[in-house]
């Protein structure tokens, strides 16, 4: 007998989750969509710091590293336009010999359009040039435009699926 209440008990829960809630005339239907989107966007952080007990030393050489990257930048194919400095700082502390020291630092950012052809050029350059003290970043994203449309595809499609899901309650 505990058995047969213990069935019944599951069979009611279960016909009443696969029910449908209305009220009069109205039909309640869901759609739900998703998708996997690859990002477009990528860029570099690339930061170099220099440090040297002299002020002007240290500032010039994190000025012949820079440039040194903008090339490389320019020469694998990145634009100007990709290129911009993001960060420039000069600092000073003393160190283990309580001596002044100073320290430089230029960090660059480099947008642009995904392509592994310039990542993988990018990275095999950096290895090339043996560039010292950079400090390099990478990230993906997916652009406004991208997302725009994604969005709406997927409002479609919920849309498309919540009136399937009508069309067989109705039926």
């Amino acid at each position: 007998m505990k058995k047969y209440l213990t069935i019944l008990t599951f069979l009611l829960l279960t016909l009443n989750s696969f029910s449908q809630n209305s009220s009069g005339n109205e039909l309640t239907a869901e759609g739900i969509a998703k998708t996997k989107v690859k990002p477009d966007l990528a860029s570099f952080r690339i930061s170099v710091e220099k440090r040297n007990l002299v002020e002007k030393t240290s500032i010039k050489e994190l000025n012949e590293e820079i440039e040194k990257l903008q090339k490389l930048l320019l020469r694998i194919g990145f634009t100007e336009k990709n290129i911009k400095i993001s960060e420039y700082k000069v600092s000073s502390n003393e160190n283990n010999d309580d001596k002044k020291e100073y320290t430089t630092l230029n960090t660059l950012v480099v947008e642009f359009n995904l392509n592994n052809k310039l990542i993988e050029a990018f990275y095999q350059e950096i290895q090339n040039e043996n560039l010292k003290d950079a400090d390099i970043e990478f990230e993906t994203q997916v652009s406004e435009e991208l997302e725009k449309t994604t969005r709406q595809k997927l409002v479609k499609s919920a849309i498309n699926e919540a009136k399937s899901n009508a069309e067989n309650i109705a039926n």
